[in-house]
């Protein structure tokens, strides 16, 4: 009888152990591929925030206004939510500098240009590219004629 008692104990153990790896392995999958999708739609916003700070910056470098400077500044807090550390404090810190220079006196083309080098730098570095040696935003806004 103990027998009979001792290969059914093993029996069921076999049964329960058997039916919890799959659910075990199934919970880890499905937690990996959470992560992994949560990974992916990061990465997507995070390219979005970048694209659309670069292109906002350029369109307020040829044109500036106030409503371009407000574009930015909504560019730079899209940069703030997805982007890494180092690219939100960058691109904080020009829009910072740019705000602090229409109020006194303006940016040299020289600290346009680094802080340019500096936000893509740090783009890019978020993105695993490497850093491009030189960078400058160029403004290619329209000269009027004259008659």
């Amino acid at each position: 009888m103990e027998i009979n008692l001792t290969i059914a104990l093993i029996a069921a153990s076999s049964a329960l152990v058997g039916s919890l790896i799959p659910t075990v392995f199934g919970y880890i999958n499905s937690r990996s591929q959470r992560k992994f999708e949560t990974q992916k739609s990061l990465r997507e916003n995070q390219k979005e925030a970048y694209a659309s700070l670069l292109l906002t910056l350029e369109e307020t470098i040829s044109c500036p206004s106030l409503d371009k400077m407000a574009a930015l500044q909504r560019a730079v807090i899209l940069v703030a939510i997805y982007g890494d550390d180092r690219a939100a404090q960058s691109a904080n810190s020009y829009f910072s500098a740019l705000v602090k220079s229409q109020q006194s006196q303006p940016l040299t083309k020289e600290q346009h240009q680094q802080h340019h080098e500096a936000v893509l730098s740090c783009v890019r570095s978020s993105l695993d590219l490497n850093a491009l040696p030189v960078f400058e935003l160029v403004s290619v806004s329209k000269k009027k004629k004259k008659n």
